[in-house]
Formats: structure tokens, sequence, C-alpha cells
């Protein structure tokens, strides 16, 4: 479906959004209705309290009924915009800006409904885009977390009580917690970590072979190659293949199509690859938006996802594990190799409460917990001169942000 099919769903539904006034209201209701904060305390947290946390707005755990909410079965169900708080010419005006970024596909859930989507020529609602690239290392933390809620692994333990080559080695006191909060103190190069870990036969082994340069919990810096050390942390914890046991334990069950990129020893890779449809990673941050639980399921632990969502250092604002957030504060990014530092959200458009699966080329899966909206905006553009595609992940949000109404509806 592409952009004109796009207007001319919007433009049915708005033939009967203006007489639902009522229902309208009820459902404003019921979407700003469980906005209190329901904390569970992690069984480790004494243990994990040793790496400061701090800035966390505690927005991400009100959402705790989950009898009252809305999934799919299997697929999104399609309600208009108007019902939902966004405007007709305003979802009007995301498709044109989607189309203006170079988007693959844009898709907006709103309480666990489809409210808006458009897509590129040649993709629909179930072509998946080849590579979401890092936004896969948020999908990582998901299955991390499944593992640790089977009490197959614990993220405060060491690496190396999962990685025999760790151990006796400086690398030992690494936790699995250090790997997902880039506070590894891993070995690092912006050459060797962006272009050879990418180009090697096992990613794996070569990921392992790597030591310190700083004491694990000192220093932040983003490593692909540290994330693909998680490859060899779950396959000893779940016992199989890791791809395996993420599609019976969590993409089945959530009904996300997918699938994982492998390197050439057959190794999944953690820290980009996976191929996924813009409908599929709505239903992964939706998974998120309600703590992990899905149709009747806790899936991952509630306090996992909690603790997931906070900033996992001091050394970081923006960042927690294997997830960025969009706090205003003091924001690390990726060094590109030059190190990027500043205070202030890293998409300005976007809610400070938000947080985000963010990949290269502008991957981004945004999860707003206050007024409970998914946004994903997925692209096989890939722009050597744009990397991270900030600009065009903003320039979505913020026509997002400018589709919303305050009340009623305006009109196509």
């Amino acid at each position: 479906m592409g952009q004109t099919s796009l207007i001319a769903l919007v433009a049915v539904a708005s033939l009967v959004a203006c007489d639902a006034g009522e229902d309208f209201e009820e459902n404003e209701l019921r979407s700003h209705h469980n906005h209190h904060n329901h904390h569970n305390h992690h069984a480790n947290k004494g243990k994990r309290d040793k790496h400061k946390r701090h800035g966390y707005h505690g927005h991400h755990g009100h959402h705790g009924h989950h009898g009252h909410h809305t999934y799919p079965d299997p697929d999104w169900r399609v309600e208009a915009p108007q019902l939902h708080g966004l405007s007709n010419s305003g979802v009007a005006q995301l498709a044109t800006v989607a189309e203006q970024t170079n988007s693959s596909c844009v898709v907006v859930i709103h309480d666990g409904v489809l409210v808006s989507e458009w897509y590129a020529s040649g993709y629909d609602a179930s072509t998946p885009v080849p590579d979401i690239m890092s936004a896969t290392k948020s999908v990582i933390n998901a299955i991390v977390g499944v593992a640790e809620g089977q009490g197959l692994l614990d993220i405060a333990d060491p690496a190396s009580d999962y990685i025999q080559a760790w151990q006796a080695t400086e690398s030992a006191g690494v936790t699995i917690l250090e790997l997902m909060s880039q506070t590894s103190g891993r070995e690092w190069d912006f050459f060797t970590d962006l272009f050879i870990v990418s180009g090697v036969e096992d990613e794996t082994a070569y990921a392992l072979s790597f030591g310190q340069d700083h004491e694990p919990g000192d220093h932040w810096e983003y490593s692909n190659h540290g994330t693909q050390s998680l490859e060899a942390v779950l396959e000893v914890a779940v016992g199989q293949d890791v791809e395996e046991f993420a599609q019976t334990e969590l993409f089945e069950k959530i009904g996300m199509d997918v699938s994982m990129a492998r390197d050439n020893a057959g190794n999944p890779q953690m820290y980009r690859g996976l191929s996924a449809s813009c409908r599929d990673m709505a239903k992964f941050g939706y998974l998120y938006l309600r703590n992990g639980h899905w149709r009747g399921q806790q899936l991952v632990p509630n306090a996992f996802v909690q603790e997931s969502l906070e900033a996992s250092s001091s050394l970081n604002d923006a960042y927690g594990y294997l997830w960025w957030r969009n706090y205003d504060g003091h924001s690390v990014m990726p060094s590109t190799p030059a190190r990027t530092e500043f205070e202030g959200k890293m998409l300005p458009s976007g809610s400070e409460d938000g947080f985000m699966a963010f990949g290269a080329y502008g991957q981004l899966v945004f999860v707003d917990p206050e007024d409970e909206y998914v946004v994903v905006r997925l692209s096989d553009v890939y722009d050597p001169n744009n990397p991270f595609g900030l600009d065009q992940m903003d320039a979505v949000l913020a026509a997002f942000e400018a589709a919303k109404v305050e009340q009623g509806c305006d009109g196509p």
C-alpha cells in the first residue's frame, strides 16, 4: 500500500470518525487510565546496584493491568486514526514525510491498534526490510530476558561462566549486563568494530578474541563485537541455537515473522541482521510497551524490562540494556570514530519518556509509554553520508507529533 492507498484508507475512516465522539472520548480515557507505576524489584537488584542507575522517570511501569489491553490476534486490528488522537491531515502529512525521508515503511500503533501505515513502492504490510541494522540489538535484549525469565541465566553473572575462553583472563569479570550496557571495557577500535567483525568467517570467535581496554563498568563504548559475544553466552545458557530458541520462545509467541542473519560459520548475528517488516517490529515495540506481557503470558520478566529501560550506568543517560532512551540528559553516541557527547535528547521531536530500538540509516522503533503509541520507521536506503539517520527519524517523529489532536476531529 502506497501513499495514495493510505490516504484513501484515512478518507474512509473519516466518514465514521466524527460520529464517534463518545467512543473517541472513551478510548482516550482508557488510553490514560493506567498511568500508575508498578515497580517490581528484581531478585538480584541488590547485586546489580553496584552499577549506578539514574534518571529513570518510572513511566515505563504504568501498564500493569494486563486484562484491559488489546493485542494482535494474530495481526493488528485497524481503526481510524481519529479514534486514536491523530488527525486525517496529520496522518497524510506523516505519509508525505515518510516518502521524503526515503523510508521503506512507517507504522503507528496506539493502544494495541494499528492506526496508520505507509509503504514505499515494492513494500507492503508483510514485506521485510532485509536488515534493520542495530535495532537488532534491542531484540537481543528480549532474547536474553526470556532466558533469564526461564532461569537459564542471570545478567549479573560473569559472561565467563558461559565463555570458557574468558576464564582466568582480564575479561573474566565482565558481566552479561556490562555487555548489554556497552560498559564491558572490551578492546575497541572503529575500523575493526564496524568493518572487520562483519567480514570474518566466525564473528563470534572473533568477538571473543579481544582483550580489555578498560576495567569493566568504567567506560561506555558502543561495541558490535561486544554484543556479538552474547551469542556465545546465549548458546550455552539455552542449550541450543540462539535463533531456534528465539523463534519458539519469543517470535512465534507474538506473531513476528522474522529471521536472523548468520555469519559464514553459521552463528546468528547479535548486533545487526534481523530481517523484519514494520508491522513485525511494531509487535516487538508493543511487547515492551506492555512490560514484556503478551496475551496472558509474561514472556520477558516485568522487572527485566524495567531495568533494561533505565540508564544502565552514570556514563550515558541515553542507554539502557541494548535499548536507547530519549532522556533529556547526558547522551553519548556510537563513536564514528570521533566521540560525540552532548546534553539533550537524541530525537528532539520525540517524547522524553520514549525509548527506542535504533539502527544505522534511521531504523527506528519508538515507544511512547505515556501516550501508548509505538512508531516504527524502517528503510533499506543506506546513505553513507548520513550513517545514523537521526534527521530522518526525527522528521518522522515530528510529523507524528504534529498529527496529534487534543480532541474531536478536524476533517480530512
